[in-house]
């Protein structure tokens, strides 16, 4: 008896120990997906998008996983309704393009810790939204309406 519950012990170790090997697997090709480096020729990242010189240009990064990124998306779809900002929305998980302007722009702008939602407006960027983070963007969209001095992310591609 108790070579046979030996037995039922050691298969079902193994069968643990290869469900734990497949999953960290699993874990180690995502993370290597979501992490993998900007291309070397970067050259052309971003050398389709134009930013309209006449509004503030906001990009937005997001994934439709995300419940930060819907919570987000109510206050982007505000900003689309002003005539005076340009909303350049950009889904990293699903669009290969979008997730290498996203790694162009977060070596651009030096950015600690890339995740989404991101959000890039003139010279500022902010990882993540709240209430204060809503108030910061709406404020450096007031500043950048107010000045000629301010860059867009398209143009910090461009010049990278």
């Amino acid at each position: 008896m108790k070579k046979s519950e030996s037995s039922i012990m050691d298969k079902k170790i193994i069968k643990k120990v290869l469900a734990l090997g497949i999953v960290i697997v699993i874990i180690g090709a995502v993370i290597y997906t979501l992490q993998s480096s900007v291309p070397e020729d970067d050259e052309d990242i971003g050398t389709g998008i134009e930013d309209d010189p006449d509004k503030v240009t906001v990009y937005w990064f997001w994934d439709e996983d995300c419940p930060i990124c819907e919570k987000q998306r109510q206050y982007i779809d505000e900003l689309e309704e002003d005539d005076d900002i340009e909303v350049k929305k950009f889904d990293i998980y699903g669009n290969t393009e979008d997730r290498k302007v996203f790694q162009k722009l977060v070596e651009i702008y030096d950015v600690p810790i890339a995740s989404v939602p991101t959000t890039f407006i003139g010279d500022e960027y902010w990882v993540s939204f709240d209430e204060g983070s809503k108030q910061e963007m709406e404020d450096a969209i007031e500043s950048c309406m107010e000045s000629d001095q301010c860059s867009s992310p398209g143009e910090k591609l461009s010049n990278n």
